[in-house]
């Protein structure tokens, strides 16, 4: 009779343990000292920037200081009377100005597009023999008055009648006109033409 041995059974097997206690207890270990390494620097570092900012905190109250310090010695800046005043004056002038702007854009003091319009007017009716020693344009263009002087009497009812063919002279009326002999020359007439009428 044969009789067969099992030498591989589970309690004849010597089985070797990887992670003993004591290789578990080394890695915590070493875990726990790896941490406690890094809790240390960043506490270190925590401690750094405490230092750093408590340095800028005590420069901004030395700047406070300097500035209040400042406040009290430098005098208040009041607003100027001078200017004040002045700014006053130069509201009241420019209101003012843009009231006679209004006045004369609406056509109140008379014509808006100057006077010149009438001295081209003048220019254009040259009579020949007539000349204008003296030209008045008042109350805005409605009041007119020419002096003058004139080789012949009749060159005057000429320069009246070419006037009218200008637009700017339309409606004006010659009221007075007065003419007499130049003194000291009789060959030459002096006139004057006026829209106003003569008193009296």
């Amino acid at each position: 009779m044969i009789q067969q041995i099992n030498l591989y059974q589970p309690m004849f097997r010597h089985e070797r343990r990887v992670f003993s206690a004591k290789a578990m207890l080394a890695c915590a270990g070493i875990m726990i000292l790896g941490l406690s390494l890094l809790y240390g620097y960043g506490r270190w570092q925590v401690g750094l920037l405490a230092d750093e900012v408590a340095g800028l905190n005590t420069q901004a109250d030395a700047a406070r200081q300097t500035l209040a310090g400042l406040d009290k010695r430098l005098p208040k800046r009041g607003k100027s009377k001078l200017l004040l005043t002045e700014l006053g004056r130069l509201g009241k002038e420019l209101g003012e100005k843009r009231r006679v702007v209004a006045a004369i854009s609406e056509g109140a003091v008379g014509q808006r597009r100057g006077f010149s319009a009438y001295f081209e007017g003048l220019a254009r009716q040259r009579v020949e023999g007539l000349w204008l020693r003296n030209i008045e344009i008042s109350q805005g263009g409605k009041a007119l008055s020419l002096r003058g002087s004139a080789l012949r009497p009749e060159l005057v009812p000429v320069l009246v009648e070419r006037l009218s063919r200008e637009a700017v002279f339309a409606g004006l009326q010659f009221h007075t006109l007065e003419l007499e002999r130049a003194p000291g020359d009789s060959a030459v007439f002096d006139f004057r033409l006026s829209t106003v009428k003569a008193e009296g």
